[in-house]
């Protein structure tokens, strides 16, 4: 019951929180590189003080610069959405 209640809060603090993410962008706001789960998961770790694993957060593989809404599992039956915005820096 507490991590359900942990999950839960954790859960009401990423929701529609909108994250930046600053990387190197070429030409037409393609990306060197790209922006992963990975990548989410230890800018979410970074920002909220969390240790979260990337498997929980589902996310596709970006490459452009933009918003992109991101799905994080956070408990078997709790998940939340934010935004991941790419900017250039």
């Amino acid at each position: 019951l507490e991590e359900t209640e942990a999950a839960q809060k954790l859960a009401d603090l990423l929701r529609n929180k909108d994250l930046i993410i600053k990387t190197k962008v070429g030409e037409n706001g393609r990306l060197f590189g790209a922006i992963t789960n990975k990548d989410v998961a230890e800018l979410i770790n970074k920002t909220f003080n969390t240790d979260f694993d990337k498997k929980k957060v589902l996310v596709g593989t970006i490459k452009l610069v933009g918003s992109y809404d991101v799905e994080v599992k956070i408990y078997p039956e709790i998940s939340t959405k934010l935004k991941v915005t790419v900017q250039e820096g």
